[in-house]
């Protein structure tokens, strides 16, 4: 028996995603059981392939699941069905499912994690989790014992019959028509409070109010450890259904009327947003003057938007305390622009982020300043209802693009 501890979201560490990768390469392990508290489309677009792969080669993919605390999703209860060969709901009234159990096992050997990770985007790379993971040899006798002892452990809860219920299409509507159950809605971004809650995608939150998240953000710093990036579902999209392709399924709706700009470079990262009167430079009171900002905002997409634009989109810059008051950072980075098909060239953009803006009223801590040169551009025409791209290559260029559509679907 091998066994390691690993670690995430550090970039010389483990995840999950090393863990079913690995099976998935492993020609000998032919059943993943899993047991988790929660399961998200979230973390499960990003597993489509390996799960296919694992099934193409006649393995088998057995899921218990709960939706204790508000955890469950009804979309992740739905990309299970979709991808697993058998899938249980478990819930115990008053008792919570949290298990984080995951078993390959193979004629010859198994694979073994036992730690805190969930099937959410949040567990599977973005979250700070830990596990055991254990290589069996099943030829050894006290790795055969152990590998028993979990399907045992599988086994028990299947058999409570009245508390795992193994999943269709009618007992999901059943569960969704039951008040007493809270199962989400990932397509549910509605704010909560004075700000946008954090997303459902990148937390994993058990309790914790957005009143308490506020004020840790105003407690603790920042994080000195370098984090693996957080990989892309296999459609191109946290929206996408299983098998689909990236570009059937908007992330949001987007203005008709037109194409995207052509020639746009491939995005490592993409965040569009439509635009109204303040941020198209043109504020609804004659008497308001324009803000000169493009807010940051969480839009539709499965973001915490308080920490994204900081640590994501731009977390690789250089960011710098403001001298007349540091509470403000600010960077500036060149961005091709192109506004209606017209290429304004390479302009410096600066972006700002105040993390106060967080714990004081939950707004949107992070804006894009537009500049002399695009800010006169979008002050001389109407652009209320166009919609701004933001994209950062993977070569590290940035663009931002002013157009009837978005130029391509988010990515994270």
């Amino acid at each position: 028996m091998d066994i390691r501890f690993v670690t995430q979201p550090f970039a010389d560490g483990e995840d999950l995603r090393d863990f079913l990768d690995g099976v998935a390469a492993d020609n000998d392990l032919m059943t993943l059981r899993v047991a988790v508290a929660w399961a998200k489309r979230s973390g499960l677009a990003r597993i489509e392939s390996g799960i296919r792969t694992l099934r193409d080669r006649g393995g088998r993919l057995l899921v218990v699941v709960g939706i204790s605390e508000g955890g469950g999703t009804r979309q992740g209860m739905e990309w299970l069905m979709r991808l697993a060969d058998e899938v249980y709901v478990f819930h115990d009234s008053g008792r919570t499912f949290h298990p984080k159990v995951y078993l390959a096992s193979g004629e010859r050997t198994a694979m073994l994690l036992v730690g805190s990770q969930n099937l959410t985007l949040g567990g599977l790379a973005w979250n700070y989790e830990a596990a055991l993971v254990c290589e069996l040899d099943l030829a050894v006798p006290e790795d055969s014992a152990l590998h028993s002892q979990v399907i045992d452990y599988f086994e028990r809860l299947r058999a409570d019959e009245s508390v795992c219920l193994e999943l269709d299409d009618e007992r999901l509507r059943a569960l969704l028509a039951d008040p007493a159950l809270q199962i989400k809605d990932e397509d549910d971004r509605r704010p909560r409070g004075d700000g946008a809650a954090l997303a459902e995608e990148l937390e994993d939150v058990e309790g914790a109010s957005d009143e308490m998240e506020r004020a840790a953000a105003a407690i603790f710093g920042r994080s000195r450890e370098p984090k693996r990036a957080v990989p892309q579902p296999v459609s191109g999209t946290a929206k996408a259904s299983p098998g689909s392709s990236a570009g059937s399924t908007a992330a949001s709706p987007s203005p008709s009327g037109g194409s995207a700009t052509p020639s746009a470079p491939a995005a490592g990262r993409r965040w569009f947003k439509r635009m109204d009167g303040t941020a198209a430079q043109k504020p609804p009171s004659p008497a308001s003057k324009p803000t000169g900002n493009l807010r940051l905002s969480q839009e539709d997409f499965a973001i915490d938007h308080t920490r994204y634009f900081r640590q994501v989109f731009f977390g690789g810059e250089v960011w710098t305390a403001r001298a007349s008051d540091p509470r403000f950072e600010d960077l500036t980075v060149p961005m091709t622009v192109v506004v209606d098909g017209v290429a304004l060239g390479t302009v410096d953009v600066k972006v700002s982020h105040a993390e106060h803006r967080i714990s004081d009223q939950g707004n949107v801590p992070t804006v894009l300043h537009w500049g002399a040169k695009v800010g006169q551009v979008l002050r001389q025409g109407n652009y209320v209802g166009s919609t701004v791209t933001l994209e950062h290559s993977a070569g590290g260029q940035y663009r931002l693009t002013i157009g009837n559509n978005p130029t391509g679907p988010f990515s994270f």
